[in-house]
């Protein structure tokens, strides 16, 4: 069995980022592995995300936008507001996570700014990384379909393992 003792997790926010952060850290208690958690704040792509709640009751961000004259809705309408994205998504993430990872005793937290793909592959290969685990889409299916995503593209560059979670 193969041995991973540190694991980043590129953790958005987003209901698929909420999977990939369940996968991480189920990885890191049955490896007793460092987990670190990720967030890329790209400055160059600020825009407003909204906040909405699953039918269990978790929040996640998502961004609504028009595809050919339909705006897209949120699938879960009973609550949500938009965030302010340079102000609050960070802290808004990062608390997030720190909430659904309180009993994992070895955790650290970096919020980075830039290109995700490229911050998140930087820092797993200056880092030691064995696997990053990421979600398969975040909250810019926009940018997707605009530039491809951001887990096709570290799984492109990435050094080390990549476990994208759907």
């Amino acid at each position: 069995m193969i041995q991973h003792k540190n694991i980043l997790i590129a953790f958005d926010g987003s209901d698929n980022g909420l999977k990939a952060l369940e996968t991480a850290k189920k990885l890191s208690l049955d490896n007793d592995a460092q987990l670190t958690v990720v967030y890329v704040h790209d400055k160059a792509l600020e825009h407003p995300v909204n906040v909405g709640t699953t039918p269990a009751g978790e929040e996640y961000m998502y961004q609504q936008f028009t595809v050919a004259g339909t705006i897209t809705k949120n699938t879960f309408p009973d609550h949500q507001h938009t965030v302010i994205v340079q102000e609050e998504m960070p802290q808004r993430v990062m608390a997030t996570a720190q909430a659904k990872l309180a009993e994992v005793p070895n955790v650290h937290y970096e919020n980075l700014v830039g290109k995700p793909a490229t911050e998140i592959v930087d820092y797993a290969n200056n880092n030691d990384t064995d696997v990053i685990v990421i979600g398969h889409r975040g909250i810019g299916a926009l940018k997707k379909m605009l530039k491809g995503s951001v887990s096709e593209k570290v799984t492109d560059e990435a050094n080390c393992s990549v476990f994208v979670v759907k």
